[in-house]
């Protein structure tokens, strides 16, 4: 198992968090998040313009999904975190992050039916005491502050985000990714424009900023698609989930920022309950009713058992097609063919 992709994008995602507090010491929150989201869709932009897809096309069943993935991953996210980055400590915000991993699943489970299990209920307990212990003054008063309230708020608007990608996960990340940093960055620089004071911006934290962007936002993506294509969405997203601790550690080096012992104390009990979520494994005899619908896939997974008239059926590919009934056992997790 090749780890070197999801590490290498996690590690990419985790140095915008330190590096963002340093630029919001010139720019604006609004700012920062709208030109962060607007060079990661260049990028990405570029990037797609110069290769080859086979993915399935988005659609106009699809516009209601990518506009509430627009407006909650692609504005209100963003603009959430950066303010929170601007008045807390970046180590701080980034063992906040954890609670995305908890949301998601919550509201996955209620809205949408996925599985959770006893080490997802254990996991998520652990990080809720993690952040609790964030979030006390004096060493026993219970106290949210206005950065820890802003990155809760992020991270329940990523969670909304995660929830109805993963409805749109059979179509073609690029686009959805392009169609949502471009609203998203247009929609957060004319938030700044109309609410925060103007500041003069400095070349090089304009720049930074913008080179930022195309890579803890851009690259970072592109290298987590390639890896759950190689090795699949739960592994790639579950070594992914290692960001909030790296950028913990990244921005106590960067930033010199002090480690106290409620930091300590949270990083270890969401640290544990991380891995409790993440390392739980479902495996049961399952059935798959016959369905329609279109996606990019092999026929060695599986659940793909359809003909073809064409010499390029193994290689992985985009097309309309059905399921037959069939029953079997095997590890999954809550995916495109899972959601009992």
């Amino acid at each position: 198992m090749n780890l070197t992709l999801p590490l290498i994008s996690a590690f990419l995602f985790a140095l915008s968090i330190p590096l963002s507090k340093i630029f919001l010491k010139d720019l604006n929150p609004s700012f920062t998040a709208g030109l962060f989201y607007l060079s990661s869709a260049g990028g990405l932009l570029i990037y797609k313009l110069f290769t080859d897809s086979n993915e399935a096309p988005v659609n106009k069943k699809d516009y209601l999904n990518i506009s509430i993935i627009m407006l909650s991953g692609g504005i209100l996210a963003p603009l959430f975190l950066f303010k929170a980055i601007a008045v807390s400590q970046a180590a701080t915000v980034s063992l906040l992050l954890n609670t995305e991993i908890i949301l998601t699943s919550l509201i996955a489970a209620i809205f949408f039916k996925e599985h959770t299990d006893k080490y997802f209920w254990s996991g998520a307990i652990l990080i809720v005491l993690g952040v609790s212990i964030l979030s006390l003054k004096d060493g026993n008063i219970f106290i949210l502050s206005q950065g820890s309230i802003l990155a809760l708020f992020a991270c329940l608007m990523w969670s909304i985000d995660n929830n109805f990608t993963a409805i749109l996960s059979s179509k073609n990340p690029y686009s959805v990714t392009i169609i949502k940093g471009l609203i998203g960055g247009i929609a957060n620089i004319t938030i700044s424009i109309l609410t925060e004071k103007p500041k003069s911006i400095p070349f090089i934290s304009f720049t930074g900023a913008f080179l930022t962007g195309i890579f803890s936002y851009g690259a970072s993506l592109v290298l987590l698609i390639y890896s759950m294509r190689r090795m699949g969405a739960a592994r790639s997203i579950a070594l992914f989930g290692a960001y909030p601790f790296i950028s913990f550690f990244l921005s106590i080096f960067i930033l010199k920022e002090k480690i106290e012992l409620s930091n300590t104390l949270a990083f270890i009990l969401t640290g544990i309950g991380v891995y409790s979520i993440f390392s739980r494994k479902h495996i049961h005899i399952h059935k798959h009713l016959p369905y329609t619908h279109e996606h990019l896939h092999s026929h060695n997974d599986g659940h793909h058992n359809h003909s073809h008239n064409t010499e390029n059926a193994d290689l992985k590919h985009s097309h309309i097609h059905s399921h037959e009934y069939i029953e079997h056992e095997h590890e999954h997790l809550p995916d495109i063919h899972h959601k009992h």
